[in-house]
């Protein structure tokens, strides 16, 4: 994230090391000669350190130093400005980072004034740049003679957010994914998810009907400040939309409302989540906000479970609201995250989803079966049953889950669980494989080995995915599939035993609608008060959450 930190008197040895190099490099342009000691004459140096109108900065990439400015305001052209941009540079190292176009808004943004900007017109990075950083704010164009330039305008403090984010919505990333500015030559993959009836009548707008009314949006609606395309690394193409957007919801300057859709392909991988969390990040630490509203229609699932996920929390519920680009009214419901809840969510995701710093309890889950809808597998996905010798397999994905420490622990439990019934397992163990026909993840609809099978109660058995499959959106349907089948064999009801250590995991049965089961509840009330902490599920409401300062240590 760039910063600007102010140049202080002891500073002053740096900031001449770093404007001695630039003097070098803007020799190019203005042939000025060296001094008897090796130096180039700036005659006002000094006077950044003496005189309260001139400020200098230096310029930071997190905790990089990548370049300098300083401003004072005599004007080039005899008028009466705030600020002159005397001196502005990017190190060459970080000039195609897109450091020079965030440095030269942040600046502006943050001195609200009459300005003016100087750059020779045969520096052509300089002339683009300035160029660009201020068609926004509709300057007025002097020619000093045929190699200067100025540009001379006003940043009012009112717009200056905005017009600063219109400037240059910056690139984010994520793990999986680049969100970047939409362009009309993403017109044909705009059109090849947002065709689909399934994505935008949900959210309240209709498919679109060619490429050519895909360009159109991106050119009217998807071009607007604060909106990205969402951008696969590993192809580079985009196959969805997410944005921070200003409207009746969020009216004020310091909120925004979260809004996003994605291409049919790409659900149930964990691809919104992964994108919006980053897209909160940006709200709140890069643009300063204080609250990001979401809200969704009646039906529309999928979204509300990715509010959930983020830790939006429910605010109301409208009846017969207009849904205008539909011609219709639903009921909507809308959700907020402030800035404060986010800080700390995201303080307790510095969580491992199997992680043994936590408190360790035992919780138990319970599901009616009769409630249980399966979720498909996401595509290049499949199922395949237990085949005798698998059990090096079981292992191999339980390891790498964290479920074992070592190989002999895994032996130690397949002999505990499941040795001398093997002939069971190949109707009962399931593995969700990839095409390639690698086995990424595995579950039991099993019972309680302890008392045997009472035909009534199945066993949700040694939930795992391999580490490298995460997030690839495996556990939901695999649990559901299993689930599915256990009613097969004649189960009504199903269990899972589960730990505080595995936090994460037992959020994924909240999810699917299991419950804790009261007697183990109350036994463990710690653990749950802790799952509610880390998690924020709203089926753990009635619990009380723990303290932060508690969810390290032992029990």
């Amino acid at each position: 994230m760039i910063r600007l930190q102010v140049v202080r008197k002891e500073d002053r040895d740096l900031l001449w090391n770093i404007n001695q190099k630039y003097l070098y490099e803007m020799t190019m342009y203005y042939p000025d000669p060296m001094d008897e000691n090796g130096n180039y004459h700036y005659g006002h140096f000094e006077e950044y350190f003496t005189d309260p109108r001139r400020e200098a900065f230096l310029i930071f990439d997190d905790h990089t130093m990548v370049g300098f400015a300083m401003l004072c305001p005599y004007s080039n052209i005899g008028k009466n400005p705030d600020y002159i941009m005397a001196e502005f540079t990017i190190f060459p190292t970080y000039r195609r980072k897109h450091c020079a176009l965030e440095a030269a808004n942040l600046l502006l943004t943050s001195h609200p004034g009459r300005w003016e900007i100087k750059y020779n017109e045969k520096n052509a990075g300089a002339k683009k740049l300035w160029t660009t950083v201020t068609a926004p704010y509709h300057p007025v164009v002097h020619h000093l003679n045929e190699e200067e330039t100025v540009f001379e305008f006003e940043c009012r403090q009112e717009e200056q957010a905005r017009k600063a984010a219109t400037v240059y919505p910056p690139t984010l990333g994520t793990e999986r994914l680049i969100l970047r500015p939409w362009k009309e030559e993403d017109a044909a993959e705009c059109y090849r998810y947002a065709q689909d009836p399934r994505v935008g009548p949900a959210a309240g707008w209709p498919a679109h009907t060619s490429v050519g009314d895909s360009r159109r949006i991106i050119r009217d609606v998807l071009s607007s400040p604060e909106t990205y395309a969402i951008v696969l690394k590993e192809t580079g193409l985009p196959i969805g939309s997410i944005g921070l957007h200003h409207n009746d919801l969020a009216e004020k300057d310091d909120e925004a409302e979260l809004g996003y859709w994605l291409g049919v392909p790409y659900w149930g991988r964990g691809i919104v989540p992964e994108a919006a969390r980053e897209m909160l990040r940006h709200a709140f630490e890069d643009l300063g906000l204080l609250r990001v509203w979401c809200g969704y229609y009646d039906g529309n699932e999928k979204s509300r479970r990715v509010q959930e996920k983020l830790g939006f929390r429910h605010q109301w519920t409208t009846e017969n609201l207009p849904v205008p680009q539909m011609n219709e009214t639903r009921t909507g419901h809308v959700s907020l995250l402030t800035r404060e809840q986010w800080t700390v969510q995201n303080s307790l995701m510095s969580f491992d989803n199997h992680d043994s710093r936590i408190p360790y309890y035992e919780l138990m889950l319970e599901q009616n079966l009769d409630d249980i809808s399966e979720v498909p597998l996401p595509a290049g996905y499949h199922y395949q049953n237990y085949a005798p010798g698998d059990k090096d397999i079981w292992i191999t994905i339980e390891k790498t889950a964290k479920e074992f420490s070592t190989r002999e622990e895994g032996e130690a439990a397949w002999e505990r669980y499941y040795a001398g019934r093997e002939n069971e397992l190949e109707d009962r163990m399931f593995f969700a494989a990839d095409d390639d026909g690698q086995m990424l993840a595995t579950a039991t609809a099993f019972y309680d080995i302890r008392t045997g099978d009472d035909g009534k109660t199945g066993w949700l058995h040694w939930v795992a995915v391999r580490r490298d499959a995460q997030g690839q959106g495996l556990s939901k349907p695999l649990i559901t599939h299993v689930l599915q089948h256990m009613k097969k064999l004649g189960y009504t009801r199903a269990v899972v035993p589960t730990q505080t250590t595995t936090w994460l995991a037992c959020k994924v049965y909240l999810d699917l609608g299991f419950l804790p089961i009261p007697g183990n509840a109350e036994r463990n009330e710690k653990g749950w008060r802790i799952v509610r902490t880390l998690t924020n599920h709203p089926a753990l409401s009635g619990f009380a959450p723990v303290p932060e300062a508690e969810l390290i240590g032992k029990k």
